[in-house]
Order: C-alpha cells, then structure tokens, then sequence
C-alpha cells in the first residue's frame, strides 16, 4: 500500500513533551502545602522539599518525608489540584516543536500529514488536563485522549486500547511514533515491536 495513503499514530505525553508543566505543578505544590501547615511549618517543610532540588515534586516526594502521614499527603495533593489553574500563566507549550518533529517525520517516511491521528497518552488528571488544553488552545488538538494514572506501562497499555483502531485502520508497527520526555517510561515499551526509530525522547525545558 502506498505510504501516502496510510493512517498513522503518534503517541504523545503531555507533561514536559507537549507542555512544560513543571513549574506550575511546583508553586501549586509550594501554595497548598504553605495553607494546610502553620506558616512557619509550612515554609520550613517546603524548603525542605526545595533543599532536595527536584525538578518536579511528586507524591513519592512527599512520601519520603517521615513526619508526613498519608492523609495529610492526600489533603496536599487535593489542594494542589484545586490550586493548579492558578499558575497555568508559568506553563509553556511545546506544540510548535511536536508539529515540527511531526512534519519532518511524515517527509522523511513520505507519509501524508492529513492522514496523521494524534493521540493523547498521560498521567494526567482530567481536570488538569483540560485546563492545560483549553489554556494554550490544544482542545481539538488530538483525536483521542488515553488516561493512565497509576500505570507502569502507559504506552503498552494504550497500544492495548487502540488495538481495535490499528486492526480497523491497518495501521503497520512501522507507521506508530511515540513522544515522550521521560527515559523510564520509554524504556517501558516492551510488548509492542514498535522500532525503536520511532520513539523520541524530547528534553525538558
């Protein structure tokens, strides 16, 4: 079948690939933890935290704290959530560096741009997620959105959802990419051929 005439996949996390959320996700974390704790408690715990230099703070992080019981851990996360929206303005879309690797990607394999599906693969929450869309215009961005949180292998398990979409379409191991900033969940892919030209590793901001 010519190339041209084909659908193809491209696989793309959203956090640190799509959009640069780090930031953001760390002055929420900074804001929630300074309201649930006494002042000064709150500032000493969070300079704590600082004083690690992670680059993104995450609920493993908290958990490594002795003195942090997981109820209050959860009371963090919730009001991190619900503070996120405020720091969106600290987000910056990588959308025009997706559409230029997509670009060079279909020309190199003499694939037609229009027959490209887009689908997002995260750990995201939802309400995180359209907020970060809606904020930058992404919205009809992708054709699909796969939610994984709590999934080890978020790439094997969506390859597992869209397995009825590549069957339909006939859509070869060959014409499926994947983006994604994170080595670990790359290293993840294992139970799909997908050749390993075809996952790209984006960097941080």
């Amino acid at each position: 079948m010519n190339n041209q005439l084909q659908p193809y996949l491209f696989l793309i996390d959203l956090d640190n690939t799509l959009i640069y959320t780090d930031r953001a996700n760390n002055l929420a974390y900074e804001k929630a933890i300074k309201d649930i704790f006494p002042s000064n408690q709150g500032i000493l715990l969070f300079n704590e935290i600082n004083n690690k230099s992670y680059k993104r703070i995450t609920r493993e992080n908290l958990s490594n704290i002795s003195y942090i019981d997981k109820h209050t851990i959860n009371q963090i996360i919730t009001l991190k959530e619900y503070y996120y929206d405020y720091f969106l303005f600290s987000t910056i879309s990588n959308q025009e560096q997706i559409d230029k690797k997509i670009n060079n990607i279909c020309k190199h394999n003499n694939l037609t741009i229009s027959k490209a599906i887009k689908i997002m693969v995260t750990n995201c929450s939802n309400k995180r997620l359209n907020s970060l869309l809606s904020y930058h215009n992404l919205i009809t961005y992708f054709s699909q959105i796969i939610y994984c949180n709590g999934i080890h292998n978020k790439f094997d398990f969506a390859l597992s959802n869209l397995s009825k979409l590549i069957n339909k379409q006939k859509i070869s191991l060959t014409h499926i990419f994947i983006f994604d900033d994170d080595i670990n969940q790359i290293k993840n892919i294992n139970s799909y051929a997908i050749p390993i030209q075809n996952i790209h590793l984006f960097s941080g901001e």
